[in-house]
């Protein structure tokens, strides 16, 4: 269990003799949206072949479904969104289209419940 900045962690966890790459079952990503990728790639290295990244707030309110030319322009004006703010949501969508399109993993599932939930499955 580790508290703290979530990209020194998992930076630190690749480099540990107890870790390193393909050393875990399964991952959890859920913080700063903006950071989602980041995590993804390091995740990908943490997990086993087979093991699990579940990936939390990917419908995020719905607002994914927001053409990207309305919200790159929300974010440039510095729009206030409350909760789903503008950079969250082009950094969510952008993760979405990479894991569609990700050879090195199943995309297991994808639950609508609350903010959206996907399970993939690393080859």
């Amino acid at each position: 269990f580790r508290v703290g900045d979530a990209k020194n962690s998992l930076k630190m966890m690749l480099e540990e003799e107890d870790f390193g790459e393909n050393s875990v079952d399964m991952c959890f990503i859920d913080a700063d949206k903006v950071s989602y990728d980041d995590y993804y790639e390091k995740c990908l290295r943490l997990t086993k072949k087979g093991g699990l990244i579940v990936v939390d707030n990917t419908l995020w309110g719905g607002r994914v479904l927001t053409p990207d030319s309305m919200l790159t322009s929300a974010a440039a004006n510095n729009e206030d969104n409350g909760k789903y703010r503008f950079e969250d949501t082009i950094a969510i969508k952008a993760l979405n289209k990479k894991i569609f399109n990700d050879t090195r993993v199943e995309r297991v599932c994808f639950l609508t419940i609350a903010d959206g939930v996907t399970i993939c499955r690393k080859k």
